[in-house]
């Protein structure tokens, strides 16, 4: 106890009526945690899950971020838009009771700048 359930693999908020039905499926002492990378154009349907997150026990919402520097962002993660993730990120921590965690991989290319 409790159970948890990821949701993860590829980006599963391409598809956020399959994800909120999947959360539906499971009670609410069960954590939800969500693994997106937040680089879209949040929707009614991707808030839907949010929402339906929030009646779940600590549930959470994980991210990775590998730099605060966009020309490593753009390097390490090609089409992300570093801008996007930060302004999604601030959104769920204003408006959800949800936990965020968010990821750094440490390599060669931004030591610097995480540490």
């Amino acid at each position: 106890n409790p159970l948890i359930v990821s949701l993860g693999g590829g980006e599963v908020m391409l598809f956020p009526k399959e994800c909120l039905k999947y959360i539906k499926i499971f009670d609410k002492d069960t954590c939800i945690f969500l693994l997106t990378n937040l680089n879209y154009s949040i929707n009614k349907e991707h808030l839907k899950v949010f929402e339906e997150m929030e009646k779940h026990a600590f549930s959470c919402i994980q991210t990775s971020i590998d730099s605060l520097e966009l020309s490593t962002i753009g390097y390490l993660r090609k089409g992300t838009d570093f801008n996007k993730v930060i302004k999604n990120i601030q959104y769920i921590i204003k408006n959800f009771d949800i936990d965020l965690k968010i990821n750094v991989t440490i390599s060669e290319h931004n030591y610097n700048e995480i540490i």
